[in-house]
């Protein structure tokens, strides 16, 4: 509307098109003036590390989403997104047929004159889809792997916090549904309660973003797979939106929205719940100690995954971000509290979750922002196969993984 006025009252002797005229052929116009752009920004380009990721709707629609990452010919990094379709699922030879495809539309001679590297989170499907894409290396999305050393291999092995985690989540959903009486009660009942609207907004964002992920939880990769045959996207459905990883119930980035939520509201929490006659609900000074502990050595993992998860974000920083791990999950002595024992369970999982492939060998070598430091943070046997391949001349690919690769796309 704003945009119409603006013509309207500026340029009245232009005649706008109607939303109906763009979308039924303005858009299509765009996307091929664009789509032919990219075929020819591709032209030559012998290497990609393409980047996928696979999801299904509310009402069990599988897509997927793919770019790819490489080398123009006048030697920038550039990273496009090639499309995002439905699936008829997310079986390992539908998502390898898929990505094939879409590279073979836009990729002079198609897969058989490129090299291929594949980027996406470590499902047993991803990686089979990998496998029979014939990548010659597949590398695991960070910010994937933080989320499972995290949470999987961390918080899921820690009772005690589990617990809490299960109260708060029990504290969001009682209040919200009680947001509605607050709000009309507000200024007789709960004006003394301070900043009462702030709390409310704050429940319902933590409500929404708990719901959100439960709906399309970030999946592990400890399940094998199993290529499941269907018939059609009908039955799909009628089986409850089958997957072919195992969910994780809680992630780590709701459970911080959650915890610094109340943690920030600790008072005003206490006496709406006492208000509504939920005081059973009600937390432990115990239980608010260690809320606050939990938020903070969460805190860094965020900033973690929003680093890895920006445009561009360079593999060499999976080393940085594993050194920082390691040092800030040390222990001194025995452990003595459930924040130790997240601490230890992270640490044993860090090699596991955070591999420093050859990949992030050669990112962190040749990255001008960590090859000066690459000797603090790599030891010389690990360096070793790196100079090894590095003497036999691997390629462009080295580069191009050295510069994308961080993280997977963002859908």
């Amino acid at each position: 509307m704003g945009l119409s006025f603006f013509f309207h009252k500026n340029f009245p002797q232009l005649q706008l098109p109607s939303r109906k005229t763009l979308s039924a052929q303005g858009l299509d116009d765009v996307y091929e003036m664009v789509r032919a752009k990219v075929i020819e920004d591709l032209r030559g380009v012998k290497v990609l590390c393409a980047m996928f990721d696979g999801w299904s709707d509310n009402n069990g629609f599988p897509y997927m989403g793919l770019r790819v990452a490489y080398i123009s010919s006048v030697w920038e990094s550039k990273v496009v997104t090639l499309s995002c379709k439905m699936l008829q699922g997310h079986t390992a030879i539908n998502v390898s047929n898929h990505v094939r495809k879409e590279i073979d539309a836009f990729v002079d001679g198609g897969m058989r004159n490129i090299r291929l590297f594949t980027t996406h989170d470590a499902a047993a499907n991803m990686v089979k889809a990998s496998k029979l894409l014939k990548s010659e290396e597949f590398v695991h999305c960070v910010a994937h792997a933080l989320h499972l050393l995290l949470v999987t291999d961390g918080m899921s092995k820690c009772e005690e916090i589990q617990a809490l985690l299960e109260r708060c989540s029990n504290i969001v959903q009682k209040l919200h549904f009680k947001g509605c009486e607050l709000q009309d009660c507000r200024v007789s009942v709960y004006k003394d309660i301070p900043a009462l609207d702030e709390l409310l907004n704050k429940i319902a964002s933590v409500k929404e973003i708990l719901a959100l992920e439960d709906s399309d939880p970030v999946t592990d990769d400890v399940e094998d797979e199993v290529d499941l045959v269907m018939d059609d996207l009908a039955t799909q459905r009628e089986r409850g939106n089958k997957t072919l990883k195992k969910p994780i119930v809680t992630r780590w980035n709701s459970a911080l929205h959650m915890l610094r939520s109340i943690a920030d509201n600790f008072d005003a929490v206490d006496q709406v719940l006492l208000r509504t006659g939920l005081t059973q609900l009600k937390l432990s000074e115990d239980d608010k100690e260690l809320i606050k502990s939990i938020r903070d050595f969460l805190a860094p993992f965020e900033e973690y995954t929003q680093l890895v998860s920006a445009g561009g974000s360079p593999l060499s920083l999976a080393v940085l971000i594993r050194k920082d791990i390691v040092k800030k999950t040390a222990i001194v002595g025995p452990i003595r509290s459930s924040l130790d024992e997240l601490k230890v369970n992270i640490a044993k999982n860090v090699d596991r979750r955070l591999k420093v492939t050859h990949s992030v060998l050669m990112a962190t070598v040749m990255d001008p922002s960590t090859k000066n430091i690459a000797g603090s943070l790599i030891t010389e046997e690990q360096l070793k196969p790196f100079y090894d391949q590095l003497s036999t001349g691997p390629g462009l690919y080295c580069l191009l993984l050295a510069m994308e690769g961080g993280s997977y796309l963002e859908v």
